[in-house]
């Protein structure tokens, strides 16, 4: 009876010996030091580049779940952006750096048992890009290189861009050298958009007018676009090139809420030395500021321009033709409301033009009048903003007239024409602001004003003007009309 007593006895003292050792053992293998943290070795890089700061060999031998925290510990200047450092709750962090100098980071890897930690060293470069010459068949995205107010593209020399496509993004600044410019060519495309907070810059490396010369579209493509780009200190003469934004036959651009400034000839030039063909432009509320002019253009391009763009404060005030004839394109047109006159040469409408109240037109030159032969025209005034056609130079018979062969569609209301009478408007017709010739016009609610010849006459066949009763006279040297006569 002893014996089986003592034999039980030893088995219980067994069983509990090997639970004690067995528990032993697993709290043995929980110990507060199995847990490893491993980061990577310091390293540098550039400004704006984003690189991983990689901590994936932690590891807990006990297979324990594990949880990350990065933070920083250390960094240059006074101000850490926290959007900067990404992912902080994996192995693996994103940090794109926004200062130049070095950065310290720790990893704080826990387990139910226990928390450790490691640290690496970041070192951060900015790096002035150079780029120059031609770029054939590149794809590139251009980002942030350099702490704000330091360029972080430099052009050496003349960029042209042959079957490649550039990326700009918001915050670059691009340092234009002297006399260098871009080229965007067929099936090539230039896309700079940027921020109200972080424009793209682009400006030339000495504050001066015409220091550089133009980026020039020849490229069709939807993808050429600027929206919030500051450019300054170009529009130096290249060849047929007058402005800071210029084109060659079949270039596209989407323009918006960008600020030219300190141009030589204009911040923007389209066709003024060299006709140009198939232009597909975009201009939406822009700003131009301190350039010898904000815009060159012909008479031709005038339809692109846009009311909601500022074209005041530089040294002339006005759309620029450099006094040349301009035919306007065979579609439906427009001619906005500008803060600045138009100006041209002398202007033959071939397609159907409607000019909007406000909008003041400055004829002058040898051309010097509006030929409406294939096309039609509307000037669609107000009482209080009426359209205003005028010589460039105040005082009487300062430019020809309008001249109208064109029938259906031709009307006038509520509008200002001034200064006529420097000429006939066709060889054999009546001296008159306008002249309509086998055509046809509506006219109503206007003033002429300050011409040698007749307010209005025709030529050939019955009445050719529908006039209404408010037409204002203001020293016309012949009246109002021939068509009593």
């Amino acid at each position: 009876m002893m014996n089986t007593f003592n034999l039980k006895s030893g088995i219980i003292a067994l069983l509990f010996v090997s639970i004690v050792f067995f528990s032993c053992e697993e709290d043995e293998g929980n110990r507060p030091d199995s847990l490893t943290v491993v980061v990577a070795d310091d390293f540098e890089t550039s400004f704006g580049r984003t690189v991983e700061l990689d901590g994936s060999r932690t590891s807990d031998a006990s297979g324990a779940s594990i949880s990350y925290s990065w933070e920083v510990v250390s960094f240059p200047g006074d101000h850490f952006t926290p959007a900067s450092l990404e992912d902080t709750d994996r192995p693996i962090a994103k940090f794109t750096p926004l200062q130049v100098g070095e950065f310290v980071f720790r990893l704080t890897a826990t387990t139910e048992f226990e928390s450790q930690s490691a640290t690496m060293m970041v070192r951060v470069d900015a790096q002035i890009v150079e780029v120059g010459g031609v770029l054939s068949g590149v794809t590139e995205t251009w980002g942030r290189t350099t702490p704000e107010g330091m360029p972080d593209y430099r052009i050496t020399s003349l960029v042209s861009l042959r079957e490649s496509q550039i990326t700009v993004l918001p915050g670059v600044e691009i340092e234009m050298t002297e006399n260098v410019g871009f080229n965007v060519e067929a099936n090539s495309f230039l896309n700079m958009i940027g921020t109200e907070e972080e424009p793209i810059l682009v400006y030339g490396r000495e504050k001066t007018k015409g220091f550089w010369t133009s980026i020039r579209w020849v490229s069709g493509s939807a993808n050429n676009r600027m929206e919030y780009v500051h450019l300054s200190d170009g529009g130096r003469n290249r060849n047929n090139d007058r402005g800071m934004i210029t084109f060659g036959n079949n270039g596209s651009l989407h323009m918006e809420k960008c600020i030219l400034s300190n141009a030589s000839n204009a911040g923007l030039e389209i066709g003024i030395v060299t006709s140009r063909s198939n232009l597909n432009i975009t201009h939406i509320a822009n700003d131009y500021k301190d350039n010898v002019r904000p815009v060159l253009a012909t008479a031709s391009n005038f339809h692109v321009l846009d009311s909601e763009s500022d074209y005041t404060g530089n040294e002339d005030d006005i759309i620029d033709s450099r006094l040349s004839f301009g035919t306007t394109p065979t579609d439906d047109l427009v001619w906005q409301k500008l803060n600045v006159p138009y100006v041209a040469g002398g202007i033959a409408v071939d397609g159907d033009l409607t000019v909007q109240a406000g909008a003041v037109i400055r004829i002058g030159g040898g051309n010097d009048l509006v030929r409406v032969t294939n096309g039609t025209i509307k000037l669609e005034g107000t009482e209080d903003d009426p359209v205003v056609f005028e010589g460039l130079e105040s005082g009487v018979g300062t430019w020809k007239g309008i001249y109208i062969t064109s029938s259906g569609g031709n009307s006038i209301n509520h509008a200002t024409i001034s200064g006529t009478g420097s000429g006939a408007l066709t060889s054999g017709g009546a001296l008159a602001a306008i002249l309509v010739r086998n055509g046809s016009l509506s006219i109503d609610n206007t003033l002429f004003r300050d011409g040698r010849g007749y307010g209005f006459a025709t030529w050939g066949g019955a009445p050719l003007v529908n006039a209404g009763d408010n037409i204002v006279l203001e020293n016309m040297g012949l009246g109002l009309t021939n068509m009593n006569d």
